[in-house]
């Protein structure tokens, strides 16, 4: 297909710079390390799968529509989940929920600093970098970049702000480690759950009558710690790896909540693996978001072979390039690599 090597060189570079990664936001940003003050953007949230029914209320007061897979859940949003429904979601920051039946669940925050892309050694790309790489007049197919990669970033890509809801039912939810600066939260009526890089499982019922004002909460944490207090920060309970937080608790009013009868005791090793494993089982439907399988350092070195052809090209497209030297084995064309489409930011 390309007899010519510079311009294979160029169609490497545009489509790597092209490429649905992860997700492209617009952005002055020229930094392209993982930290950063660039601005932030509405992140990302997508239902990856889902069983039975589930309604989707975009604001207060508006009608529901039908939960389906591949939806994207605006800030502000709120999902209710109906009997024996299970709605699986993918997050931008690498999160990984699992809202169950009979459970509300809301986002109230959800910010992003923006990048263009994502590399699987965690490096990422912004807007504004990634138009000081060369481009090319053609374009390959495939690009080695997979879901499976972004799912095994072991932090989140860029520093991010986040903040959901949990009005009733039940959550089983996975995080990334957070970036310094970023923060994820999810409010109950009962109280605020600190979310930093771990596995948990929350469940939040109200345990009198139809608007009675008492609950239960329940907190498992088989990976990580989580931090569970008032709203305002000023009481919190750790829940360590491998522990279960129980109490009830009167709601008097907004933020005044008396706690009764809590206990943290250790989780059983069957609990802990049964909440590993639905982590996993979402993880292996999580298509939409990417890495790319090399470093930006590998676009630098393209570029500069480009660079280098484009000086000793004769115009016949026969100007010195040392192709093996240049490009990994993960950008060879025909590689094993999907491309997945682009997802767009919520508006």
């Amino acid at each position: 297909m390309f007899k010519n090597p510079l311009l294979l060189l160029r169609a490497l570079i545009l489509f790597a710079l092209l490429a649905p990664a992860a997700f492209a936001q617009s952005d002055t940003s020229e930094t392209e390390e993982t930290s950063g003050d660039g601005d932030k953007k509405p992140g990302i949230t997508v239902i990856v799968s889902i069983t039975g029914s589930a309604e989707v209320f975009e604001a207060e007061g508006q009608p529901g529509k039908p939960a389906v897979k591949d939806m994207q859940l605006a800030v502000g949003s709120t999902l209710v989940t109906g009997p024996g429904c299970t709605v699986d979601l993918a997050l931008s920051n690498g999160a990984l929920f699992q809202i169950q039946e009979n459970s509300q669940f809301g986002i109230g925050e959800f910010e992003q600093e923006s990048y263009q892309f994502v590399f699987n050694n965690g490096a990422v790309l912004r807007p504004q970098a990634a138009k000081n790489f060369e481009g090319g007049e053609a374009t390959i197919t495939q690009l080695d970049a997979s879901a499976e990669a972004f799912n095994e970033l072991e932090n989140e890509p860029t520093t991010s702000s986040a903040k959901f809801s949990l009005g009733y039912g039940t959550m089983v939810g996975f995080s990334k480690k957070l970036a310094p600066g970023s923060a994820m939260e999810i409010t109950t009526p009962v109280g605020v759950a600190g979310i930093r890089g771990t596995i948990f499982r929350l469940t939040i019922q109200r345990t009198g009558p139809p608007g009675s004002n008492q609950f239960s909460v329940r907190l498992d944490v088989p990976e990580g710690v989580v931090q569970f207090g008032n709203s305002d920060g000023t009481r919190a309970v750790t829940v360590n790896r491998g522990f279960t937080l129980q109490a009830n608790a009167i709601v008097d009013a907004p933020g005044q909540v008396r706690i009764q009868n809590l206990t943290n005791n250790p989780m059983s090793a069957e609990a802990m693996a049964l909440l590993t494993d639905i982590v996993t089982q979402v993880r292996q439907v999580q298509t939409t978001f990417t890495a790319i399988q090399g470093t930006p350092d590998i676009l630098r070195r393209v570029e500069a072979a480009v660079q280098a052809a484009q000086q000793g090209d004769t115009g016949t497209g026969t100007g010195p390039v040392n192709v093996p030297n240049v490009i990994p084995p993960p950008f060879v064309p025909g590689g094993s690599g999907a491309v997945v489409p682009p997802v767009t930011s919520p508006r």
